[in-house]
């Protein structure tokens, strides 16, 4: 098997600017020892488990696949890409998910410097971001980046806690934890559509699932199947999923133009006003509106026109 491409160095080692505090309380979390890690996905795995098959409904099976903070692997792993790619800035969660997924790629970046990743293909079919958005500085420019890597019929997925439990999360965490909750952005499942709007992405999906978190006794799984996809009752769920492709790009044929100049008394700008003018356009035509000038402006427009034949400029008096 290759070897994976790594880049061990802290931000600052990099020459970057240091990892904000969400950011590295977010590093601290995703470095804490397997066995914290594994005890709490063994107490949420009901979770988990709905959290999964909902994903593995919106992606197919066989496809190449990208997971933005990747973690311990486990979901690029349930998705069951044909081939499989995932990025985290944690070097723990990268070697413990290359041990307990061989046959997938794990890389260690921050995703919020996908230039600086080595070892990713060009696109892939589906890009993934479960839960990655909380830690980010710069949502937007991270969306933006993801273009590189998308062809017209790529699908870009994130999944995110749904802004209506932020207080149920909070007070959860620290009883079960004795911690806060890591600083995070708090988006609505708008917020992050209006986020792909503002890309270049179009959003053609925005769901809501998990209304119940926990078994409760064989129920959890009949209350999300059929009532957490009631109309009204569906937006009061756990997770969010907003789905977005590549918006696509029309190709724009021939454009023309009409750059108008009014000038009176402007004899030495004339010929400067032409050679500066860039040809963003294959027709562009140039009107000089002669003011009834006292310096010859009107007969340099002429001069010009003469000297400038390549260019389509016409000059007009009152």
């Amino acid at each position: 098997m290759d070897a994976h491409p790594d880049m061990t160095a802290s931000p600052q080692d990099r020459g970057r600017r240091p990892y904000s505090e969400r950011k590295q309380r977010a590093l601290e979390e995703a470095d804490r020892p397997t066995e914290l890690r594994d005890t709490w996905t063994e107490r949420h795995r009901f979770f988990y488990e709905e959290d999964f098959r909902y994903m593995r409904f919106l992606v197919p099976e066989g496809k190449r696949v990208l997971e933005l903070g990747s973690g311990s692997g486990a979901l690029l792993a349930a998705l069951e890409p044909g081939e499989g790619a995932g990025i985290d800035f944690s070097q723990a969660a990268v070697e413990r998910a290359r041990a307990k997924y061989p046959g997938l790629k794990f890389i260690k970046g921050d995703v919020e410097a996908l230039d600086e990743v080595t070892g990713l293909d060009d696109d892939y079919d589906v890009i993934v971001m479960a839960d990655t958005i909380g830690a980010l500085d710069d949502c937007l420019e991270t969306f933006r980046s993801l273009h590189r890597y998308c062809r017209p019929d790529t699908r870009v997925i994130v999944s995110y806690h749904t802004r209506l439990w932020e207080p149920l999360l909070l007070l959860y965490a620290r009883l079960r934890t004795g911690h806060p909750w890591r600083p995070s952005n708090w988006l609505s499942s708008q917020d992050i559509a209006n986020l792909f709007e503002l890309a270049d992405f179009d959003v053609i999906k925005r769901e809501w699932r998990i209304l119940s978190p926990f078994r409760l006794f064989g129920l959890g799984r009949f209350i999300n199947r059929f009532v957490a996809t009631l109309p009204f009752i569906r937006k009061l769920c756990l997770r969010n999923y907003v789905v977005a492709r590549p918006r696509p790009r029309e190709p724009l044929g021939d454009l023309s133009a009409t750059v108008v100049v009014p000038c009176r008394n402007e004899r030495g700008n004339v010929e400067a006003a032409v050679k500066r003018l860039p040809k963003f356009c294959s027709d562009l035509e140039i009107i000089f509106v002669e003011g009834g000038s006292s310096d010859g402006t009107l007969e340099e427009i002429q001069r010009v026109i003469a000297a400038y034949p390549q260019h389509d400029i016409k000059a007009l008096t009152p």
